[in-house]
């Protein structure tokens, strides 16, 4: 058997997968850290009271939020068809398009970015077991436990950076915050967006991936 430094440390394969999963948790936690204050400051912007802005947003991200539950299954029994490469690259092409968008719905109606929300929450989950299946079925079993733990350190710590570096730029964008407070709290399209660029990380992983021998590993042949 392969050592454990040539199957998990210096493989490739794998480490394209957690990559992808780096990606998807940076911009997964990103959104979900900030969705309740974008919508707060998005209903405040319309005319709302802070408190009622407040409630209805916390109210609609937990809708947006619990959407993300019925998409894991989909994801995965469209990766059973179409290969695993795919899908990520699907699903993870159209999460970040979200990203990019959301932030500028900035004082749209309601109805509007619950809808959005909804969609964006859906996709942004999609993939995450079809990338621990991937890496599964790259990994020899007796290191699956290493490498599904580097998975999870490098996805972490992707979703801790996130949040914060979401906040940076969500400061650095809106100046005008410094004198009106939450009022100042406008610019939000630059942020969401940062979350689509990481996002893009899958893709670029799975465009890679796809081009080794290893792929046909997966999927029973799919990819």
């Amino acid at each position: 058997p392969q050592p454990f430094t040539a199957e998990v440390l210096r493989n490739t394969p794998p480490h394209l997968m957690i990559g992808g999963y780096a990606g998807h948790m940076w911009e997964m936690y990103g959104m979900r850290a900030w969705m309740a204050a974008f919508l707060t400051a998005s209903f405040f912007s319309m005319g709302y009271e802070l408190e009622r802005a407040a409630g209805i947003g916390a109210n609609a991200t937990a809708a947006i939020v619990a959407v993300g539950g019925f998409a894991t299954g989909l994801a995965g029994m469209l990766s059973d068809r179409i290969g695993r490469t795919r899908t990520v690259t699907l699903v993870m092409s159209l999460s970040a398009a979200c990203s990019f968008a959301f932030g500028w719905l900035f004082g749209a109606s309601p109805s509007l970015l619950l809808a959005v929300g909804l969609l964006y929450s859906f996709l942004v989950v999609a993939e995450s077991p079809v990338l621990s299946a991937g890496l599964t079925e790259l990994v020899a079993g007796r290191y699956l436990g290493a490498a599904m733990g580097l998975q999870t350190l490098f996805g972490f710590l992707a979703a801790s950076l996130s949040p914060p570096i979401f906040g940076y730029i969500l400061d650095l964008t809106n100046p005008q915050a410094a004198a009106r407070g939450a009022a100042g709290m406008t610019e939000w399209g630059y942020a969401f967006s940062i979350l689509g660029a990481g996002a893009l990380l899958g893709p670029v992983c799975m465009a890679v991936l796809r081009q080794l021998p290893a792929c046909a590993r997966m999927a029973n042949g799919r990819g």
